[in-house]
């Protein structure tokens, strides 16, 4: 018996000839039909079922051996052999099958891939002089054992920064294979991975991916297309973020007293320090006026009844902003203003309050956003049935449409979002009857629903009542991209319902970017062009990571264009309104429906101090709110 052919690299024809090897015969005797007579090396013929074949597969050989006569050869002795000369590819011939009439037929399995390569074909030594045919061998199909992916890291977890991803793919026989797109995945605790498309593989095999994270975690790779390969790891690091969260307090203008010190209860805002890390510093800021003949303070005053702060306004202020700092207890969990006593009534008026939490390296945080507001110019000494609104209706409602804020949800903006009820709607609320119930909740405009696992509500008392309620990102009605405010409503028309200030709060865990509000000017109507100085805020960049500053407001006029508001920015200065210069790209212009409208983003001078011109040209203008947005992004 004649040993099996072997695998034969491509090589010179006559090193090919010196060690072409043979096939035995397999199946009929060979002696059993045809002629005897010498074949022919010119009419006997070499002819393959595929001109190429992915390695790992075959393709059939078949060899008619004809004599001199174009009649069939049938010989016992007859060998034929093959091997591949030039070109790349390579295989193993089998033994050779005779099937009749001078045909013989040899199995070609095709290993390492590569450029085309000819049958030599020998019968009993001697080199066929007919055509000869040629095998390319493509790659085979990608193979768990040797298709592997790997990526770069560490990277850090903003949801930005990119690992690269390097897929490789081989067939069975560690043959690249190219112009295949493949896919991956990677560890995905809560969903925080964002993946962009892989390149199809190169002549090499290779594909070049990348994918971000929200979530810092050590990710193990996995290819899920073409083939099911877990690989290797990707440590994402967490991000830390420097931010300053401005918390306002006052919805409603708080006025003093002739008679005594008065500590209103509708200022009432949470803070808890607990919620927040890094490095944390607090900051309590007073805008008010005082026209007493003395100094007068505001106070800060914690859940306990301790004053923690105290913001000092000269004699003679207009629309002076004060700032101090305080260190809240780890129990503390809300706070109140509280007002001197005045010479006479109304003579020391708070017409913003803000306690400011700034945070560097910080990898959580709650951020608040304001949702009511009443003109700076309304005033109230008392502390008992007053409100920014009241309603007696027992459906939900805005009396006072131009005193409630629009707020657009953007789930990009948040990264990332405490798990369970990272969003809570708190407000103070008060009812003109112990048996009546008084009930606010958050309302999407664009679905006209209430978001009913935000519905928060004060009975049995008429004391003013901090309440809050805190619901999933989830929440039935809370959708991304609607336009949202708070609506109120009595349980009786017997009742009253009063709301002193509301607001919506989110909690960040993780942090990857977010956005916070200093409110900068409350509800204003039909006013001519006058720049305000009664929200008047710091603005320091230095405090945030990557910041982008915008304008945005809540407003409408009669006719389209017909107003608007910009940004003023007023230097050092911490009292009046003159020699202000307009923040260039931050006027906003709002047309003949009240609708949000927010600048693209604008530089500020870090450090200086900013207040808010109102625009009017025509028409009659109504404004609700204006704030500066910052939004930051961890690094």
């Amino acid at each position: 018996m004649k040993t099996p052919t072997q695998i034969l690299s491509a090589v010179a024809l006559a090193i090919t000839l010196a060690t072409l090897p043979s096939c035995n015969f397999l199946g009929e005797d060979s002696t059993a039909s045809g002629g005897t007579t010498p074949p022919s090396l010119e009419l006997s013929t070499v002819t393959l079922s595929a001109t190429s074949v992915a390695s790992g597969s075959t393709l059939t050989v078949t060899t008619t051996v004809l004599d001199a006569d174009s009649a069939p050869v049938d010989q016992a002795d007859l060998v034929l052999s093959f091997a591949l000369n030039g070109g790349t590819s390579s295989g193993v011939f089998s033994d050779t099958t005779y099937v009749g009439a001078g045909v013989y037929q040899t199995t070609f399995t095709a290993m390492a891939s590569g450029t085309a390569s000819v049958v030599i074909t020998t019968i009993s030594g001697q080199v066929l002089l007919s055509a000869l045919p040629s095998i390319t061998v493509i790659p085979g199909s990608p193979s768990a054992t040797y298709s592997t992916i790997t990526g770069t890291g560490p990277v850090l977890a903003n949801a930005s920064a990119l690992s690269t991803v390097t897929i490789t793919l081989k067939d069975e026989f560690q043959n690249a294979v190219p112009g295949v797109t493949p896919t991956f995945s990677a560890t995905n605790t809560s969903s925080g991975n964002m993946y962009l498309s892989c390149s199809a593989t190169n002549a090499s095999g290779i594909s070049t991916c990348t994918f971000s994270s929200s979530r810092y975690e050590v990710k193990t790779l996995s290819i899920l297309t073409p083939v099911a390969v877990t690989g290797g790891t990707v440590t994402f690091t967490q991000p830390t973020a420097d931010l300053e969260v401005p918390i306002e307090m006052v919805d409603y203008t708080l006025s003093s007293s002739a008679a005594s010190a008065i500590l209103f209860e509708r200022s009432r805002t949470s803070l808890t320090p607990s919620d927040y890390d890094g490095t944390v510093s607090y900051y309590f800021e007073v805008v008010g006026q005082n026209t007493d003949s003395v100094t007068r303070s505001v106070a800060l005053v914690d859940a306990f009844g301790t004053t923690v702060a105290t913001a000092s306004l000269p004699s003679g202020t207009t629309s002076r902003r004060v700032r101090t700092t305080f260190s809240p207890s780890g129990s503390n969990n809300n706070f109140r203003l509280q007002l001197d006593r005045t010479t006479s009534n109304d003579q020391l008026q708070v017409q913003a309050a803000r306690m400011l939490v700034n945070q560097q390296n910080a990898t959580k945080t709650r951020i608040y956003i304001p949702l009511l507001h009443r003109q700076a110019s309304d005033i109230a000494r008392t502390d008992s049935a007053t409100g920014v609104d009241v309603t007696t209706s027992t459906t939900y409602v805005t009396p006072t449409s131009d005193r409630y804020g629009y707020w657009t949800k953007n789930s990009s903006a948040w990264l990332n979002l405490a798990s369970g009820t990272p969003w809570t709607l708190e407000a103070v609320l008060s009812t003109s009857n112990a048996a009546g119930t008084a009930s606010i909740a958050l309302y999407n405009r664009n679905a006209a629903t209430i978001v009913t696992a935000s519905e928060a509500t004060v009975t049995a008392t008429t004391a003013q009542q901090l309440v809050s309620k805190s619901f999933a990102d989830s929440a039935a009605g809370f959708n991304d991209t609607a336009v949202f405010d708070v609506r109120i409503r009595s349980s009786s028309v017997s009742y009253t319902t009063y709301v002193a200030r509301a607001g919506l709060w989110v909690n960040l865990n993780n942090i990857v970017r977010g956005e916070v509000y200093y409110r900068i000017d409350r509800q204003r109507a039909n006013l001519a062009t006058t720049i305000f100085a009664q929200g008047r805020a710091l603005l320091t960049a230095v405090n945030f990571s990557t910041p982008a500053f915008y304008f945005e407001g809540t407003g409408y006029n009669t006719i389209a264009s017909g107003s608007g508001y910009s940004l003023e920015n007023h230097g050092s200065n911490e009292v009046g309104n003159t020699s202000t210069t307009t923040v260039t790209g931050s006027t906003v212009t709002f047309g003949t429906t009240k609708a949000r409208v927010r600048s693209a983003a604008f530089n500020i001078t870090n450090g200086d101090r900013y207040i808010g011109r109102h625009i009017r040209t025509a028409g009659t203008s109504a404004l609700t709110n204006a704030n500066v947005v910052v939004s930051f992004v961890a690094d």
